[in-house]
């Protein structure tokens, strides 16, 4: 379960969130919308714990949130100097998981980039960069999803991918998804606007 409690964020002596609360259950997903600037961004920021709230506080399971939250973004940096599966490589290292280069190219290959496993990043289009953020985000079964403006980058079939890992996450655990694109509707259960709290 995630909860937010009168969550507020200031920047630049600007309000850009204020007094938002809300509660996603295990099985949900939030889907957040609003204009360009109202803060769709900026909430995942602060559920991740990237950024400090101005007021307010979340509730979420006990934990270290690198082991609790996953998070996806178009604005998110990948190395360009390391292949795909030396990033899941990388992740496994830094969250120190169990070593697994078979479950590793079994994701890549599951994720469309079976192929492209030993292909550096920076030669990467930008839907192949969007699929493998995305198993960045999942690859430690995380309880909290985060996921900013998830198929922008995607083609069609990139999309039906994209919600069925999604319906597989929420047997486990909630996700929010920030977003004014409608295929993302497909991915909620309920969703608040930004711009009319």
């Amino acid at each position: 379960m995630l909860k937010a409690n009168e969550i507020g964020k200031k920047l630049g002596g600007r309000w850009i969130i204020r007094n938002l609360s809300f509660e996603v259950q295990p099985g949900q997903a939030l889907l957040i919308t609003g204009q360009n600037g109202s803060g769709k961004s900026t909430l995942l920021k602060l559920v991740a714990g990237l950024i400090s709230p101005s007021s307010g506080s979340f509730f979420m399971p006990d934990g270290e949130r690198i082991d609790l939250v996953g998070y996806s973004a178009l604005d998110q940096n990948l190395y360009p100097a390391l292949t795909a599966l030396e990033h899941l490589e990388l992740s496994r290292s830094v969250r120190r998981m169990p070593f697994s280069a078979l479950a590793d190219a079994d994701s890549l290959e599951l994720a469309g980039l079976g192929a492209s496993k030993d292909v550096l990043v920076g030669n990467f289009s930008t839907g192949m960069r969007a699929r493998l953020k995305f198993l960045l985000a999942v690859q430690h079964q995380p309880l909290i999803l985060l996921l900013d403006e998830p198929s922008a980058a995607l083609d069609e079939e990139g999309q039906k991918w994209l919600r069925e890992q999604v319906s597989l996450h929420l047997k486990r655990g909630v996700c929010l998804i920030a977003t004014n694109d409608s295929a993302d509707r497909k991915l909620a259960t309920h969703e608040v606007n930004l711009g009319q709290i």
